[in-house]
C-alpha cells in the first residue's frame, strides 16, 4: 500500500481516538484501554465498508441512492453551485438563469408524464382479473428506453465521433438536433409497446424536446467559455432529475446528464465531449455527493461515518 493510502485511515484514527477521550468522561483510565480494542476494530471495519467516492467502483444506482437519501440537502447544495456560476457576470447569470427554467420544463413534463402512465396502468390494474393482465409497466418502459437509447448512441457515436477540440455552437447545435431525432424515432415503439396512446406520447415528447435541446446547446456554450463550470451544470441537472422521474433519466443519459456507472462510462465520456467539450470523471458525482453531505454542519472536516457514528 502506497504510504499516500495510509493518510486518510491514520488520520481519522486519530481524531476519531481523540473524540473518543473526549466523549468518554465517565469511563475511568483503566477501563478505556478495555474497550480500545473493540473500537478499533469496528472504525477498520467501517472504513473498509465505505465505497471510495474517488475511483470508479461505486454503481450507477448507488449514487441514484445516496442522491436520493441527501433529498434537499443535495438540491440545495447543487443550487449553491449554480448560484456562485452565476456571480460571475451578467451574461453568465442569464444563460445559467435560462438552463435552470429549462431544466425546470422538463422535470415537470417528466413528471406529468409519469403520474399519467401511473394512473393508466392503476385503472388497467383495476379493470384486469389479474396483474399479469396489466401491460404498461413502467419499469419495463424504463429498461427499454435504455436499451433503445443505447442503440441511439451507437449510431450517433459513428456520426458524430468524440472530437479532439471542444466543438464550436454550430456543432454542437447540429449534435443535438440529431439525437433528439432519433431519441424521438427511438421513444415512439417503446412507448407503443406497452400500450401508450401514440399521440399522447407526441404531446409530452413535444413540449420537452425544444427545452431539453435549449438546456444542452446553453451548458455547451457556458462550458465554451468557462469549462470549470460544466462540472457543476451536470450536478445541478443530474440532483434535479433525480432516479424518480424514470422515462426521463434514460433520455438524459444521452446528452452526459449523471454517471452512467464503470460499463457506460466511454458513453458518457462521449457525450460530455460531443456535447460540451469536454468530460467529467466518474468520481466527481460522488465527491459532489459528499460535499453535500458534508454542507451545513460544523464538523464537515469529518469523515461522514465518524459523524453518522458519533451522532454528530
Amino acid at each position: 500500500m502506497k504510504p499516500s493510502h495510509l493518510c486518510s485511515p491514520l488520520l481519522t484514527l486519530v481524531l476519531t481516538w481523540t473524540l473518543c477521550l473526549i466523549q468518554v468522561q465517565s469511563t475511568t483510565a483503566l477501563q478505556f484501554p478495555l474497550h480500545l480494542p473493540v473500537t478499533l476494530v469496528n472504525i477498520f471495519q467501517h472504513y473498509h465498508a465505505q465505497p471510495n467516492v474517488h475511483t470508479n467502483e461505486v454503481d450507477l444506482e448507488d449514487f441514484w441512492l445516496r442522491a436520493r437519501e441527501l433529498g434537499d440537502k443535495a438540491k440545495s447544495y447543487s443550487e449553491d453551485l449554480i448560484k456562485k456560476a452565476a456571480e460571475r457576470s451578467q451574461v453568465v447569470s442569464r444563460a445559467v438563469g435560462e438552463v435552470k427554467d429549462r431544466i425546470h420544463t422538463i422535470v415537470r413534463g417528466a413528471t406529468d408524464w409519469h403520474e399519467e402512465l401511473n394512473a393508466l396502468r392503476i385503472l388497467r390494474a383495476q379493470r384486469s382479473k389479474t396483474a399479469r393482465d396489466v401491460s404498461l409497466d413502467l419499469d419495463g418502459i424504463t429498461a427499454e428506453l435504455e436499451v433503445a437509447f443505447g442503440r441511439v448512441v451507437a449510431e450517433l457515436n459513428a456520426t458524430f465521433p468524440a472530437p479532439d477540440h471542444a466543438p464550436g455552437h454550430e456543432e454542437r447545435v447540429a449534435a443535438v438536433e440529431a439525437a433528439l431525432d432519433q431519441a424521438g424515432a427511438a421513444l415512439l415503439p417503446v412507448c407503443a409497446k406497452y400500450g401508450m396512446n401514440e399521440e399522447r406520447t407526441r404531446v409530452y415528447w413535444d413540449a420537452m424536446r425544444p427545452a431539453i435541446f435549449v438546456a444542452v446547446v446553453t451548458i455547451g456554450d457556458l462550458a465554451e467559455q468557462h469549462p470549470d463550470l460544466l462540472e457543476a451544470l451536470l450536478f445541478m441537472a443530474a440532483i434535479a432529475i433525480l432516479p424518480e422521474i424514470g422515462i426521463a433519466r434514460p433520455l438524459l443519459r444521452l446528452f452526459g446528464w449523471g454517471p452512467t456507472g464503470p460499463a457506460k462510462g466511454s458513453t458518457a465520456a462521449w457525450a460530455q465531449r460531443v456535447f460540451y467539450g469536454a468530460a467529467v470523471s466518474k468520481g466527481s458525482w460522488f465527491a459532489k455527493l459528499q460535499q453535500a453531505a458534508m454542507s451545513g454542519t460544523k464538523w464537515w472536516w469529518l469523515p461522514g461515518w465518524i459523524r453518522r457514528w458519533l451522532g454528530l
